[in-house]
């Protein structure tokens, strides 16, 4: 059995670190590409949208759901305010983003019940995020390093 002197660990260490900075500036780097080609790399699709069945970074719209993203945008062009239009949802039982992608994974409806009403802040969430105009907004928030635990 070899003895190992107590020098060698601050060694293993250092060279630990290297491979976990490279592998770190690795990872970003493909997504970085990802990224400036346009593509999604996210894991939660926005609401009206999913992932392409062909190419799992490209988003395509959702019939399912797209009419009420463009009713959103419709009631908020016409003034009405953003908890004027999540109570006209739920009064007109319309499932919430959370609850819609809920029934899709197949969870029963009495699971967590806040979560299939409408807020004001999804409503304005909805609203102010670019996806909807075009733009692939990603990466908004990240770390400095693998080593920080911090946004």
């Amino acid at each position: 059995m070899k003895l190992m002197l107590m020098t060698d660990f601050p060694f293993k260490n250092l060279f630990n670190e290297f491979y976990l900075r490279d592998t770190s500036k690795k990872i970003r780097s493909v997504f970085k590409s990802y990224q400036h080609n346009g593509q999604f790399i996210g894991s939660c699709v926005p609401y009206g949208y999913k992932k392409s069945a062909k190419d799992k970074h490209r988003l395509e719209i959702d019939e399912d759901t797209a009419a009420n993203v463009r009713r959103i945008f419709d009631l908020r062009h016409q003034g009405m305010g953003y908890h004027r239009i999540a109570g006209l949802l739920n009064a007109e039982c319309i499932a919430s983003p959370r609850a819609y992608q809920l029934q899709q994974s197949g969870v029963s409806d009495s699971t967590e019940r806040k979560t299939y009403y409408w807020n004001y802040t999804t409503i304005k969430a909805i609203v102010s995020n670019e996806v909807y105009i075009g733009h692939m907004v990603q990466n908004k928030k990240g770390t400095l390093s693998y080593k920080s635990k911090s946004c």
